[in-house]
């Protein structure tokens, strides 16, 4: 089976829960993740750390007993930079959408990218209880879910003023739209607060594709930006007030 086809058929195990239960409380309220860079190429550390950011809003709704279905719909922010020695054989070509305008190395002139992109997620995961954490209702809990997303827009901008024959000159490439798709699997903890709950959660996010594409370029060519754009550890939390 296709990572795809596994994707579509967790949505499928959630859509099938049968029994919505009314007489506990809908939550819902906003919500904010802080996504923490994995698999990030030694070229990026040296540039610092990227910005990586999900705001929007959640809702938790229970499902049978002690099984909540949470859905979130988060417009993401991913901005981040990275470092790589200018190579002589790959001259700039903005015209063309080449995107391999530098080769990683070591010494030389670097060129400095940075890179910002946009997207809207959406993303659906069932959470199951592990344990009781104290007598007031806070959990401890296993989430799988599923997601979609949409990258809106994307930019890079690669800077050679450190190239002495280019002085100060840019390169600006824009990314193409995309659809993605990935799985879920974190651990969240609930704190309930009168008729209102925190929620902390701590996810791992698979996302494909793995690599972005330039407009208007030749789309065998990818953009080396798959470390930067959905996937990786994220740290949620959120404020939901009780229904």
């Amino acid at each position: 089976m296709s990572q795809l086809s596994k994707i579509f058929a967790v949505f499928a195990l959630i859509a099938s829960v049968p029994n919505l239960a009314t007489a506990q409380s809908v939550f819902i309220g906003p919500k904010i993740d802080y996504s923490i860079s994995t698999g990030v190429p030694s070229e990026v550390a040296t540039n610092g750390s990227p910005a990586r950011f999900n705001l929007g809003i959640s809702t938790t709704i229970p499902v049978k007993t002690q099984l909540n279905l949470r859905l979130a719909a988060l417009y993401r922010i991913e901005n981040g930079g990275i470092s790589t020695t200018y190579d002589e054989q790959s001259r700039p070509q903005p015209s063309a959408g080449r995107i391999d305008v530098v080769e990683p190395g070591f010494g030389g002139p670097q060129v400095l990218s940075t890179i910002k992109t946009s997207s809207f997620e959406f993303q659906t995961a069932l959470y199951f209880p592990l344990a009781d954490l104290d007598t007031s209702g806070s959990k401890l809990s296993i989430g799988l879910g599923a997601l979609v997303d949409a990258l809106l827009s994307g930019t890079q901008v690669d800077d050679y003023s450190a190239v002495p024959e280019f002085g100060d000159s840019t390169a600006s490439f824009t990314y193409a739209s995309q659809i993605g798709f990935g799985a879920l699997v974190g651990l969240g903890v609930n704190f309930p607060i009168g008729s209102n709950q925190i929620n902390f959660d701590f996810q791992y996010v698979f996302r494909d594709p793995k690599t972005v594409e330039f407009e208007n370029s030749n789309p065998v060519l990818k953009a080396p930006v798959g470390w930067l754009v959905g996937g990786g550890l994220r740290l949620g939390f959120s404020f939901e007030f009780g229904l």
